[in-house]
């Protein structure tokens, strides 16, 4: 696709509706999607560089487990579910200051991209109001080209969005804040109108209270 300021005349255009074909072949599903989204989202990806899993064991069955052995079974639980994230990030070629969303990603299918942007759309996002706009979806980035990879995914889902540079404007915000977007000259990409109906029922939020203000 390509801006339409870059048209000129002469130029043929074809314009599809894709709503009602929004599935496609393709790697990995919505909760491995959902698994990555969530890990990039809350910026957990460098973190977990540091970290080693090598000597993570489950620790041996009891007849008689005390509290402290099914504690531990939790933290080993929620420790190996993040090394399973890591290890995924990395098959889908993620790297440390590497692109949000990698080649292979877009390459997925489409239960991949709506579990990824689920999860991405959960840490990150805020819902705002403006009295001129009333609700939308404001995610913002430090970064111009991951927001447009973003983007991108949208689009194939039949969901509109726009990218702009941050704003100043005073806004009313609903306090649904999942993650620090507080960056200097952020970049915000925008859902609003009726795509937010759209986003509501391809990708959606975990949150019910969420969801209930898209509609």
């Amino acid at each position: 696709w390509c801006a339409a300021g870059q048209f000129r005349t002469g130029d043929r255009v074809l314009l599809n509706d894709h709503r009602t074909a929004l599935e496609w072949q393709g790697s990995h599903d919505f909760s491995q999607g959902l698994m990555v989204g969530s890990l990039l989202a809350e910026d957990h990806y460098e973190y977990g560089q540091h970290m080693r899993f090598e000597s993570i064991l489950p620790p041996a069955s009891d007849d008689e487990q005390s509290e402290h052995d099914s504690d531990q079974l939790t933290k080993t639980k929620l420790m190996l579910d993040f090394a399973y994230q890591l290890d995924l990030a990395r098959k889908l070629g993620v790297e440390k200051d590497g692109l949000l969303v990698t080649p292979q990603m877009e390459k997925a299918s489409s239960m991949f991209y709506k579990g990824f942007l689920r999860g991405f759309f959960d840490g990150r996002a805020k819902m705002e109001s403006t009295e001129v706009t009333g609700v939308f979806i404001s995610l913002v980035h430090e970064s111009k080209t991951a927001l447009q990879s973003i983007q991108r995914m949208l689009l194939r889902l039949s969901i509109v969005s726009y990218i702009e540079r941050g704003r100043q404007d005073n806004v009313m915000r609903f306090g649904f804040t999942a993650g620090d977007n507080d960056v200097p000259n952020p970049y915000e990409l925008i859902i609003s109108g009726a795509d937010l109906i759209q986003f509501s029922l391809v990708v959606g939020f975990s949150s019910k209270t969420r969801m209930l203000k898209l509609l």
